[in-house]
């Protein structure tokens, strides 16, 4: 049972707000597509972790992240004109360059050039990897930066990558909980899983809900949902939660070297952004273009991919459910893609959701075992020590989610049949992709 406090202590993030400090002087934060910061184009308001930003993109490619309070008169800068190597405010013209030096103040009136020189400008940090732009937001203080995240989909050609975000209506915990929640992928997701997945499926969702076992590991917890399969044979679908935010999810297509991980980044204490994002490993074919959701391919090429799955309509609409669907035998109401199930059930449970009043089922054992690392992570800091179990470097490159069948006896933590036979050149993977 989660209190009042300890519910405060994972979803706060503004402010003084430990998690929110813990983010925010920890771990570099990934916030936006890279392509969407244009050379010489509009300065863009961020919103992170409780604080108002501006990113922009210099004519000679660099990027800059600065307070987005013009440090004159608190205009917004994201009001302002992108010149050259710098944004210039409109409100009185003072120039903020990339490097987050004042370099011209016109309403200075004597000794300009050493008067901006003298200006205090907050500038962040900024890192382009992965199709993701990054900022660590305590690098204003002058410390050490953290480790950057060297996932492998950090070191990946644009070919091998998908990447979207959209802006969600609740707190960051609500998306995060949802990557490493497997069994509702064979129900809220079935109208589409029926499509996406071989015959299979139909195996998998005789045996609901699933076994969850899991291992503590030094960067988050790795955690398995296991199916028993009539062959005597067990279907793990693995995954991997990666602190703070990230959430590798176990995919069928795992095995043809494909995999699919979310990313939920807070904005405010009521507010997130879903990073969601397919990538093919570096020795595989890049990948098809789009998300993967092959039921409407009429409207593949419409996506917005900084907005990819908004919800539909609004609370009192019942967020744009479309009753009619569910009569003629979608299980949802909300076909647009699979992400917009994903993304209206989190909105739904409100802003913050209440977690004193939940009843949780077995089910829940990995979403309990995350929430326990979140906290432990979140007092650690607060008394100023490490929330890890031991202090080995962590080898992000290696971190990626699975799945496949495990032999009767076997045990999910060695490897599955399908990688086996990937090493003599067989491919026997199991459907497409499950989620």
């Amino acid at each position: 049972m989660v209190t009042k406090a300890e519910n405060d202590l994972l979803t706060r993030v503004e402010g003084d707000a430990p998690m929110g400090r813990l983010i925010r002087e920890r771990y570099w934060i990934p916030f936006m597509r890279a392509a969407r910061v244009e050379p010489g184009g509009r300065p863009i308001k961020v919103r992170l972790v409780g604080g108002d930003y501006v990113v922009f993109r210099a004519l000679d490619g660099r990027v800059g992240f600065i307070d987005e309070a013009c440090p004159h008169r608190r205009a917004s800068m994201a009001l302002a004109r992108n010149e050259g190597c710098g944004l210039r405010c409109i409100f009185h013209g003072w120039v903020v360059d990339v490097s987050g030096k004042v370099t011209e103040a016109p309403s200075q009136r004597h000794h300009a050039e050493e008067f901006a020189s003298k200006v205090p400008v907050r500038r962040y940090d900024v890192r382009e990897a992965g199709g993701l732009l990054w900022v660590w937001l305590d690098a204003y203080k002058g410390g050490e930066a953290p480790p950057f995240p060297d996932f492998e989909f950090t070191n990946l050609p644009d070919d091998h990558l998908w990447v979207s975000t959209t802006p969600i209506a609740c707190n960051w915990l609500q998306g995060l909980e949802a990557t490493v929640d497997s069994v509702h992928v064979n129900i809220l997701h079935q109208s589409w899983v029926s499509n996406i997945v071989n015959s299979q499926n139909a195996v998998l969702q005789k045996d609901l809900p699933p076994l969850y076992q899991f291992e503590r590991r030094n960067y988050g917890v790795r955690h398995a949902a296991l199916r028993d399969l009539p062959d005597g044979s067990v279907y793990a679908r693995v995954g991997e939660f990666v602190m703070p935010f990230y959430g590798f999810a176990g995919s069928t297509n795992a095995a043809n070297g494909q995999h699919t991980l979310f990313i939920s980044v807070p904005v405010d204490d009521e507010n997130s952004i879903l990073i969601f994002m397919r990538f093919a490993s570096a020795d595989r074919e890049p990948l098809e273009n789009g998300p993967g959701f092959r039921n409407k391919p009429e409207i593949e090429a419409s996506y917005n991919l900084d907005n990819f799955a908004p919800v539909p309509g609004p609370a009192s609409d019942y967020w744009g459910q479309n009753y009619e669907a569910i009569r003629n035998g979608h299980h949802t109401g909300f076909d647009q893609n699979l992400l917009v199930e994903d993304i209206v059930v989190q909105v739904s449970m409100g802003p913050i959701t209440d977690r004193t009043k939940e009843f949780l089922s077995s089910s829940d054992a990995a979403v309990m075992e995350v929430r326990r690392m979140l906290l432990k992570a979140a007092k650690s800091f607060e008394a100023g020590e490490d929330w890890r179990t031991h202090d080995d470097g962590i080898d992000y490159l290696k971190i990626r989610a699975t799945s496949g069948m495990v032999p009767e006896g076997g045990d999910w933590r060695e490897g599955f049949e399908h990688d086996r036979q990937q090493c003599q050149g067989e491919d026997q993977s199991v459907g497409k992709q499950l989620a």
